[in-house]
């Protein structure tokens, strides 16, 4: 960030609950969260990991690697809600939709399709029945990670498995592990090449793709850290952190 010296920095979600962090690297990081949502020109999206301390006390968000020890520990460090009501699931900007898991079909009006102010009322509506100890399916766990829904929502749905782009809609997601930026798009029509949604890695799709008319363009970036983005005038960069340490995929 201090390189990039970006206008506004978007953090995707999932600050909490690496399966090896101990109680002591769960409050530093809950000191470094809280110092940071005092800065206007960071936006911090929830992931499915952050829900359950927002809400601790919801049924419903439960999470592996999330414990009440640590759940005390960060609710005294972000005040009980001041600083959580920083926190939101989405952000658009030119013309993307950034989260940490992605917008599925289902969630859209039925009638008016992808529509911000509908998806604002949406998300209100659903942080009501979180403090509620309310399910809802757009905080819901899908099938392919083991929930109840057949899809997940805006916090779990899996790229791999149940991501489908939407025509008209670009979306910049985290989530689902690669071990490369993953890219899922539909090509424009009169393209004869492919039709139907293509996915690859983003060494390929800069390759083959990036020149090719788009209905909706969407990328994973979630590698570890290993990557991040860079969004100006509406074009993607994505560029390798050398900051990060390597990680290991085998599992």
């Amino acid at each position: 960030m201090e390189t990039v010296k970006p206008d506004r920095t978007v953090f995707l979600g999932d600050y909490f609950d690496s399966f090896d962090e101990t109680v002591d690297c769960t409050k530093r990081t809950a000191h470094w969260l809280h110092q940071s949502l005092q800065q206007p020109q960071r936006v911090h999206l929830l992931g499915n990991h952050d829900m359950p301390y927002r809400f601790p006390m919801s049924s419903t968000l439960l999470c592996p690697g999330f414990t009440h020890e640590k759940a005390e520990v960060i609710n005294e460090i972000l005040d009980s809600g001041a600083s959580w009501d920083r926190t939101k699931s989405f952000h658009w900007d030119q013309d993307y939709l950034l989260s940490h898991a992605g917008i599925h079909q289902n969630l859209l009006h039925p009638i008016k399709g992808f529509d911000l102010e509908d998806l604002t009322r949406l998300e209100e509506q659903s942080f009501l029945r979180c403090y509620a100890d309310m399910s809802t399916p757009m905080f819901g766990c899908g099938y392919s990670r083991g929930g109840n829904y057949p899809c997940g929502g805006i916090t779990w749905q899996d790229f791999d498995m149940d991501f489908i782009p939407i025509e008209g809609v670009n979306q910049i997601v985290g989530h689902t592990p690669h071990p490369n930026v993953k890219v899922k798009f539909l090509l424009d029509e009169g393209e004869e090449a492919e039709e139907g949604v293509i996915e690859c890695f983003w060494d390929k799709y800069l390759l083959d793709y990036e020149k090719a008319p788009k209905k909706s363009l969407n990328f994973a970036l979630d590698t570890h850290r290993q990557h991040y983005a860079v969004l100006e005038d509406g074009q993607v960069q994505v560029i390798k952190n050398t900051f990060a340490t390597k990680q290991d995929y085998s599992q």
